[in-house]
């Protein structure tokens, strides 16, 4: 339980309608992180949570144990552990950490959708410390959309320009850089940064796709 309850609140913040992309990823960089410690340090969490478990066992009259070990196991875990709270670490605790990092990369790692990691590459939080075309994926899924992709290089580089000479906060959003972009001079960022605000994280909340179902 104690693992499941530290990804809960990310996934409550990710069901919201207002959650940007990158600040998700932001949110999902930092759960990783705080994961990857308690398995850096495993021993320590494990006694902690150990001890909380048995403290409530008790008072139901349920004393620790652990599944006795086969010389030959199919249908569960068959982890050799001297005492329950070894063996509730190597059969649950780890395993489970593991995966939630495994998922983790899986399903959020920018870097596996050349697409999105484009996209965010927009941002001015992230553009100014990117160097040549970063957004060379973006521009080629999305040349049809675009009003004038063969000048978009052009624009990208008034655009990084624009916030290299700027003492202003660097916008970290889509909405935020939306709002800042001149129809005029950026007519190609302004449709990238659209498709950026159409890839928000969740498309639909709980309820939303609850109604869907219903209709």
């Amino acid at each position: 339980m104690k693992c499941l309850s530290i990804p809960k609140p990310l996934g409550i913040k990710l069901q919201k309608r207002d959650i940007d992309v990158y600040e998700a990823y932001n949110h999902i960089k930092d759960l990783k992180g705080e994961l990857q410690d308690i398995r850096g340090d495993i021993e320590k969490y494990c006694s902690d949570w150990y001890s909380m478990a048995t403290t409530t066992a008790r008072k139901a009259n349920i004393e620790p144990s652990m599944p006795r070990v086969a010389g030959r196991q199919q249908h569960r875990s068959n982890v050799k552990a001297g005492t329950p709270k070894d063996y509730y670490k190597r059969a649950l605790t780890i395993p489970l950490l593991d995966h939630l990092i495994s998922e983790i990369d899986t399903h959020f790692d920018p870097n596996n959708d050349a697409v999105m990691s484009s996209l965010l590459c927009l941002l001015p939080a992230l553009l100014v410390s990117r160097e040549g075309n970063p957004v060379q994926a973006a521009l080629q899924y999305y040349a049809d959309d675009l009003p004038s992709p063969q000048v978009f290089d052009v624009e990208l580089s008034r655009w990084r320009r624009k916030w290299l000479n700027t003492d202003q906060d660097l916008p970290s959003s889509a909405v935020q850089a939306l709002e800042e972009c001149n129809h005029e001079f950026s007519p190609n960022i302004i449709s990238c940064c659209a498709c950026y605000v159409r890839c928000q994280l969740p498309l639909q909340n709980v309820s939303d796709r609850s109604a869907h179902c219903r209709d």
